[in-house]
C-alpha cells in the first residue's frame, strides 16, 4: 500500500540521451520524481513551480513520484464544464 501525499516545489529537469525526467527538491535532501511524460504532456520547464499529488517510492524506487499535478506556476490545470 502506498500514502499519497500532497507536495510542491521548483522543478529541475535532467536530460540523458533521448529521456527527459524531473526532480522536485524538498526540503533542501528529499527528491521527488517527476516522470517524462507528465513533462511533454503538461509542457514543463525547468524552473517550473508545481503542486500535486506524490505517492511513496516503491522497493526498486529511490524517489517519492508526482502521480498527479494540479498546479503549475500558480495556474490549476482542473477544469470545470
Amino acid at each position: 500500500m502506498y500514502t499519497v501525499n500532497d507536495a510542491e516545489g521548483t522543478l529541475e529537469i535532467i536530460t540523458e540521451g533521448l529521456t527527459s525526467f524531473g526532480y522536485v527538491t524538498r526540503n533542501g535532501a528529499d527528491r521527488l520524481y517527476v516522470g517524462a511524460k507528465q513533462i511533454q504532456c503538461l509542457g514543463l520547464k525547468s524552473g517550473d513551480y508545481i503542486r500535486g499529488k506524490i505517492r511513496t517510492p516503491r522497493q526498486d524506487e529511490l524517489a517519492a513520484s508526482f502521480v498527479l499535478i494540479d498546479e503549475v506556476n500558480g495556474k490549476s490545470l482542473q477544469t470545470t464544464s
